[in-house]
């Protein structure tokens, strides 16, 4: 059995096993996420399934044998901090502060191994430490409904394993199958109208961090920019535009809001499992051009124009459902 192989039934195994009992915890706890003017949902909801991620993620890349350090301090650190941030939020500026020294630190454990293609190693650094801090919290910001983030991490597992299989990085597919793992276990419980458990900071900080991971990956390692990039093209939008909106708009980008595309849609009556499915086509179309870009079958012009035009369609989406403003 392949070791990515191993890695996914470990994930999988363990993270299965794992959640109830997370579950349990976190409600003799009190650890709940409670509904506000702002909130997707309308009961208190226990938060940090990606508690039991972690457990599940950390089993199967320890079975695995396999994992640069720069990776390990990348999916400790982040996963460690969204661990402390569901049981205490930290104000903003301090979380973004300890997101920039877990990153900085990853980066320069791997910045070594890179292919900089020309580029001063100071430059990809600075850009994959912003790499980082991002994805992190897009997958934060982008974790707002039921079942929306677990999917993605299906996809993106996914997506990645194979791109860096066909790019002769066999051994990066473990990353991307141990993801896949662990999304899948969570999903039965973080999905439909009413979910039993949230991911929490824990969960969308191990997916950005994981992410980012196989992006820069794909990147530096593998077949280029524009195919690391094709998969994420979505959550990159709908957090660009949404930052960018707020910032013109004078509003604070630190304090919760319900202006993304697909919290927008649900404004307008969608429902989250509707909602979640419809962000994830998007997301299996761009990630499907990757594929087609690695394979040669769309020239890097054409998969560029077929990438923005998905993502305009995407981002103006609301607009027939009555909900085009921000």
């Amino acid at each position: 059995m392949e070791s990515y192989q191993v890695a996914f039934l470990v994930a999988l195994s363990l993270t299965t096993v794992a959640v109830p009992i997370t579950l349990k915890i976190l409600r003799n706890l009190d650890y709940l996420d409670r509904p506000n003017e702002r909130s997707s949902h309308a009961i208190p909801t226990p938060r940090g399934a990606g508690l039991a991620q972690i457990v599940g993620g950390a089993g199967a890349l320890a079975s695995s044998g396999w994992l640069p350090l720069s990776g390990l301090v990348a999916l400790v650190g982040f996963s460690a901090l969204g661990a402390a941030d569901d049981l205490k939020p930290r104000p903003p500026i301090l979380r973004l502060t300890l997101q920039a020294a877990i990153a900085i630190a990853a980066v320069a454990l791997a910045s070594g191994s890179w292919n900089t293609t020309g580029l001063p190693l100071l430059l990809i650094g600075a850009i994959a430490v912003l790499v980082f801090i991002g994805m992190v919290n897009a997958t934060n910001f982008m974790d707002g409904i039921n079942g929306i983030s677990v999917v993605h991490g299906v996809i993106f597992g996914s997506v990645y394993g194979v791109i860096l299989w066909r790019a002769g990085l066999p051994e990066w597919v473990v990353l991307g199958a141990t993801l896949v793992g662990v999304s899948l276990a969570v999903l039965p419980w973080n999905w439909g109208r009413t979910a039993k458990i949230f991911l929490g900071d824990s969960g969308s900080y191990l997916l950005g961090a994981s992410v980012a991971l196989l992006f820069l990956t794909t990147w530096l390692l593998g077949p280029g920019l524009l195919i690391a990039i094709a998969p994420i093209a979505i959550f990159l939008a709908d957090t660009g535009s949404t930052l960018i909106q707020r910032i013109w708009k004078r509003e604070s980008i630190t304090i919760a809001h319900r202006d993304h595309v697909y919290q927008r849609l649900i404004r307008s009556g969608w429902s989250h499992p509707r909602t979640a499915l419809f962000v994830a086509a998007f997301s299996t179309v761009t990630s499907a051009t990757a594929l087609a870009l690695q394979q040669g079958t769309l020239s890097p012009q054409v998969g560029l124009l077929l990438l923005l035009a998905i993502i305009g369609t995407y981002l103006v989406s609301p607009r027939s459902t009555g909900h085009g403003a921000a």
